[in-house]
């Protein structure tokens, strides 16, 4: 079932949501590409146990709301699972939560923290706080927590014998 598949990927990266880290993707690298437009490349993350990804080779874009002249606003980047307990059938999908306009200085606003396993049907991933300065989108600030996979935690036989060589066996 997806609540034991949970299960087991919490126990395999010992977190609970992360952003999973490899050689093969660009581990959602976030591109500014106007001030209505971020892209968001390739990689892989767990939301509550639960695996989505941009593929590689590809990006998806975020759309960002106008900003106004002489205010600031920090918008939220979240991928949103949803459960639909209708068609019992879940998905996930980016989600811009929009800031609060203001002339001081501004915060992120506030995600959906639901429980996947404990009966809620929508949780959110934060991703990326969006900054813009009047109408320009200033930064992609990246929220994430990142997790090395098991592949790159593993120490590689060659670095073994090296410290073997060297008087300084290395043992799992």
């Amino acid at each position: 079932t997806p609540a034991q598949d949970s299960m087991w990927h919490r126990a395999i990266f010992g977190l609970d949501t992360c952003v999973i880290a490899d050689d093969k993707t660009l581990n959602f690298e976030a591109d500014i590409q106007s001030n209505n437009e971020v892209r968001v490349r390739s990689g892989i993350a767990m939301l509550q146990g639960r695996f989505w990804c941009v593929p590689i080779g590809t990006y998806d874009p975020l759309t960002i709301q106008n900003g106004n002249q002489g205010e600031k606003r920090i918008d939220l980047a979240v991928q949103r699972w949803t459960i639909n307990e209708e068609t019992n059938t879940q998905s996930c999908d980016w989600v811009v939560i929009m800031g609060m306009p203001t002339t001081g200085e501004a915060e992120a606003p506030s995600h959906v923290e639901g429980d996947l396993d404990n009966g809620d049907t929508v949780a959110d991933m934060p991703m990326f706080q969006i900054a813009l300065d009047g109408i320009n989108l200033t930064a992609v600030t990246p929220v994430f927590e990142t997790a090395i996979s098991t592949e790159a935690a593993r120490i590689s036989d060659k670095t073994k014998q090296m410290f073997a060589a060297a008087g300084y066996p290395i043992t799992d």
